[in-house]
């Protein structure tokens, strides 16, 4: 049972050696570690040929900037393994990572397991696991049950399964049988959750565990605190995608409430955006552009179908805030009117 790991690579200098050191100290040898490295210009190529000299499961790509799908898609053509994990550069994984995962495709002939994480501070200080309940979705369950926790919580509860492609062992041989490839960051919010849902299509059994042995680290440069224009755009984007994929599957009513939780999620990044540190905006401007969020009409009908008085008090307030426009209170909360 071999293993490949994918790493796609960008400006992370500060951050690289510690992730790859971290794969190398596995306590279950990995066979292949690709390198992607995506036209990096602060010295993390140089950073990857090193490790290519000094270890020989570790290999590089070196390419013109083309974005972080674009780079696991050439990792993914590249990679020999029967099994394939992917991972970010700035994050790591603990020592018994690999062997964790490899255990239990072992143990269950699993064709993919799925863990959880811990999100860690720039620092490398770690923060408390995100928990999840486990389980073992076979066949049509992996349509019913599955999917519908990855695409979100249900109104009453905090039930979801992580959909980033962290955290995940996959079966090497589903994704060459279909061809399976991220689409580009560019066109999707979550290129992540566009190629779970492509690739459990093809899943035959999949093991949840309660696992945290994926870092997730917090950086200055993550999307959510970088100023994206369309950022509720391309959020609408992937729900109406959402949307559709899961109706032609037949599991659209399984998953409606769900999808609607996930976009309320997403207006927190959305509003996090705003702030004066990140966009640039005076108070009077973001003002008007999170009234012009809150106003689209599509967003008020999410909210007028969703069953807003099952969620817990501090959710619902937050959907009320949006519903009647409370823009005031939107910027107190995200301290937009400050620094930070």
């Amino acid at each position: 049972m071999r293993i490949s790991i994918i790493i796609p690579v960008y400006n992370v200098k500060k951050y690289l050696p510690q992730c790859l050191n971290s794969i190398l100290a596995q306590s279950r040898k990995v066979e292949e570690i690709i390198l992607i490295d995506d036209g990096s210009t602060d010295g993390s190529a140089k950073i990857c040929d090193e490790y290519v000299a000094r270890h020989a499961a570790v290999t590089v790509i070196h390419q013109n900037n083309q974005g972080v799908a674009a780079a696991r898609n050439a990792g993914l053509q590249k990679c020999s393994g029967d099994y394939i994990a992917i991972l970010d550069a700035d994050d790591a994984i603990a020592p018994d990572y690999i062997a964790t995962y490899c255990s239990h495709v072992q143990k269950t002939g699993c064709d993919t397991c799925k863990g959880t994480y811990r999100r860690m501070k720039q620092t490398g200080e770690l923060l408390p696991a995100y928990h999840i309940e486990p389980g073992v979705y076979r066949m049509d369950c992996i349509y019913t049950e599955l999917i519908p926790r990855m695409m979100g919580s249900a109104p009453d509860k905090k039930d979801s399964i992580p959909m980033g492609v962290w955290g995940t062992l996959y079966d090497a041989g589903i994704i060459r049988e279909h061809q399976l490839v991220f689409p580009s960051e560019r066109k999707f919010y979550s290129e992540d959750m566009a190629f779970n849902i492509s690739y459990l299509m093809y899943a035959k059994h999949v093991e949840v565990i309660d696992y945290s042995g994926y870092y997730y680290r917090i950086t200055d440069g993550s999307l959510t605190n970088r100023y994206e224009e369309e950022r509720f755009e391309r959020c609408m984007d992937m729900y109406r995608w959402e949307k559709e994929v899961t109706a032609r599957l037949g599991i659209y009513e399984l998953c409606q409430y769900r999808l609607t939780r996930q976009m309320f999620n997403h207006m927190r990044s959305v509003f996090h955006q705003y702030k004066r540190c990140i966009c640039g905006f005076t108070l009077k401007e973001s003002r008007r552009e999170l009234y012009r969020i809150c106003s689209d009409p599509r967003l008020q009908e999410m909210i007028a179908q969703y069953p807003v008085h099952k969620m817990r008090f501090p959710q619902r307030v937050f959907v009320y805030l949006i519903k009647y426009r409370v823009i005031w209170v939107i910027q107190l909360i995200y301290n937009i009117a400050g620094s930070n």
